[in-house]
């Protein structure tokens, strides 16, 4: 079972970084790794992924600011799809922004925030947090805090959870 992950930044570059941190952090055969320039190609990516596989991405590392379809918009428009095919897992949308902007995209769907430029450190706390989440490796119930994640171990509940 892969980690299946949409990285969407209209910089080649920063997607060029978390690609290379995604792999380097998970051996080809636990992550799968699509890519987005921008809203509009992030929301077909949905499309196509859930009709093809009648799966979702695990997470979806959006850049707030791009061109044609900014990362709040692409945000609420993926909620309405998933919602709308009644997608019981979700993705984890990871935002690429300031504190400011990642208040506002919280009203829009977003779930956690890293900051730009890419913190690797940010990036790697995150991926643990997915790949807790996405194979249950947790046995007790405990909470510990890690960034800007808070994870729970309780596994009546996803274990990540955006902390307030």
């Amino acid at each position: 079972m892969k980690l299946s992950v949409l990285v969407v930044d209209d910089n080649p570059v920063n997607r060029l970084i978390a690609c290379k941190q995604l792999k380097k952090n998970l051996s080809e055969e636990k992550i799968q790794i699509d890519q987005a320039e921008d809203g509009n190609e992030a929301i077909h990516s949905v499309k196509k992924k859930i009709s093809q596989t009648g799966q979702n991405y695990d997470a979806v590392l959006m850049d707030y600011s791009m061109p044609n379809c900014c990362g709040d918009v692409a945000t609420a428009e993926i909620r309405r799809i998933e919602d709308e095919m009644k997608i019981h897992s979700k993705s984890k949308i990871i935002t690429w922004t300031t504190e400011e902007k990642y208040r506002e995209g919280l009203y829009n769907g977003s779930d956690e925030r890293l900051s730009k430029p890419i913190n690797v450190e940010e990036l790697k706390k995150i991926i643990k947090c997915l790949m807790a989440d996405k194979y249950s490796a947790f046995q007790s119930d405990a909470t510990f805090f890690s960034g800007n994640i808070q994870v729970s171990e309780n596994k009546e509940h996803s274990p990540c959870i955006p902390k307030m």
